[in-house]
Formats: C-alpha cells, sequence, structure tokens
C-alpha cells in the first residue's frame, strides 16, 4: 500500500514539469494568464479593447458588438520579455480564452476567438527566448490548419 502510494505521488510529482493553464477572457482590458513548470515560469499579458469603425479590425467582427480586438501581447519566460511580433496578434477579435502549455524546451500560447462560423483557434509558439511561429486553425478543429506563421532569428552586425 505505501509502495502504491508513494508511486503515486511520484507520477503526480513527475507529471508537474509540464503545465497547462486556461484563462476566459471577459471583458477586462487586460488579462493577464500564467503558467510555471520545471525551469519555466510564463507570464503572458493581452492588452484588449473595443475597435471603432476606422480600425481595420472593426469588419471582421460579426455581430459582436462591442468588437475587441488585441492590443497588444506581452510574453515573459523567466521574468524576461520576449519580442513579440505585431503579426503574431494585431488580427485577433473577440477572445473568448487564452491557454498556456509549458514544455521542456517551451511552450505555446493557445488563444480561442471569434463566434460559431467564424470562430477560430490561434497557437503561438514560443522558446525561452523568442516566438517561434504562429498557426491558426478552424475554430471547430485543431486538425485543420488555415495559415502558419514562421518567425526567425535574425543578426544585424
Amino acid at each position: 500500500m505505501k509502495r502504491s502510494l508513494l508511486l503515486f505521488l511520484l507520477m503526480l510529482v513527475s507529471g508537474s514539469t509540464a503545465a497547462s493553464v486556461s484563462v476566459h477572457i471577459g471583458g477586462k482590458p487586460t488579462e493577464l494568464v500564467t503558467a510555471q513548470s520545471a525551469g519555466m515560469k510564463v507570464e503572458v499579458q493581452l492588452g484588449i479593447r473595443a475597435t471603432t469603425a476606422d480600425d481595420p479590425r472593426h469588419a471582421v467582427c460579426e455581430g459582436a458588438r462591442p468588437c475587441k480586438g488585441v492590443q497588444s501581447l506581452q510574453i515573459r519566460v523567466n521574468g524576461a520579455a520576449l519580442p513579440v511580433p505585431r503579426s503574431a496578434y494585431f488580427d485577433l477579435v473577440d477572445l473568448s480564452s487564452a491557454k498556456i502549455d509549458l514544455g521542456p524546451k517551451g511552450g505555446s500560447l493557445m488563444l480561442q476567438g471569434g463566434d460559431a462560423s467564424e470562430s477560430y483557434n490561434v497557437r503561438i509558439r514560443f522558446s525561452k527566448n523568442r516566438v517561434l511561429s504562429r498557426e491558426i486553425f478552424v475554430g471547430t478543429s485543431q486538425d485543420d490548419l488555415l495559415e502558419e506563421t514562421t518567425y526567425h532569428e535574425v543578426s544585424i552586425g
């Protein structure tokens, strides 16, 4: 019995090396999502605001009023801010949830947005140093890839 309990506790502790945390996105102008695993602490801050008629994202919102777009995205890994390309987030509107998945070498930020036939899922992958890629999927499936952007590290000088 003691051995079974010990094995169970070991499995539980070893399973905590990869984290997955999800939050519902409400009406706040700033949403904070955090996750932690062995050797990695991640904080994601989403800045969200209502779009106006002169904002190009305003036309994308089908029936959702007020339409809310992602204004900023900050990712911090172990306290250090990663450079996040604007193309990774600025076209995203009407988010409903955010989830961080962590692994041994990095993680991903999963965002869900839109509504019904206009719903979508976005996966932003990152390492401890930078954003690696962004993938957009059909909202009803994680298998139907619509768009993929890969970000490369470029050294100048």
